[in-house]
């Protein structure tokens, strides 16, 4: 009688878990269906900044294929709903291999052809790419300026700040001289923790 009671109970506890764990993947691809909303959203933004002549523009070519990763959350999610009521079978999981291969081979083939286009578009449009705002942290954007003057190997180490002038700038709508960029890149330079460390003055 022990041992019956004992297997029912370990029963009853993996379902819990295993609803537990159901739970926790569905709000995981509900936030992976948020994130690649969003991602899209910020991508798409990209096509305005051009024809606003933004002083400079960030640019990840796979966040616009995202949305294909869409059918892969939308059929896990189903699956992990049959697994809550215990209906899963081999058949629904065929058919979340159909939807990831799908959706990572549209990805693939959808940031590629995006990837090509929109560099060729920026540089019709008079953008350059600049590699000294470039992030070796994978998934960062890719940096293009509207103007290769926008483009400062000394403020490499503070683009995030020159990025926000900018951004200012862009808000005004007007472009800062020659001047004004040297001076205020010399004064994110100077306030930087980079240049004060190298300097001593920390």
């Amino acid at each position: 009688m022990s041992e019956k009671s004992d297997i029912i109970h370990d029963e009853y506890s993996d379902k819990k878990r295993h609803k537990a764990l159901a739970i926790f993947f569905i709000i995981l691809c509900f936030l992976g269906v948020y994130g690649t909303f969003l991602g899209f959203i910020e991508e798409y933004s990209v096509l305005e900044k051009i024809s606003k002549k933004a002083i400079y523009i960030g640019h990840r070519s796979f966040a616009i294929g995202a949305f294909w990763l869409v059918p892969f959350f939308i059929v896990f999610s189903y699956l992990m709903y049959l697994r809550l009521v215990n209906k899963l079978t081999i058949q629904a999981q065929i058919w979340l291999v159909k939807a990831a291969g799908f959706g990572l081979v549209a990805w693939v083939l959808t940031c590629s052809a995006y990837g090509f286009w929109l560099d060729s578009h920026l540089r019709i449009n008079g953008y350059t790419h600049c590699y000294w705002y470039d992030s070796p942290s994978r998934g960062s954007p890719t940096i293009w300026v509207e103007s290769e003057r926008f483009c400062q190997k000394r403020a490499s180490n503070t683009r995030i700040e020159l990025f926000n002038y900018f951004d200012q700038q862009d808000a005004l709508n007007r472009k800062p001289t020659d001047k004004e960029l040297n001076a205020e890149i010399k004064n994110i330079v100077e306030n930087s923790i980079f240049y004060k460390y190298q300097n001593d003055l920390l």
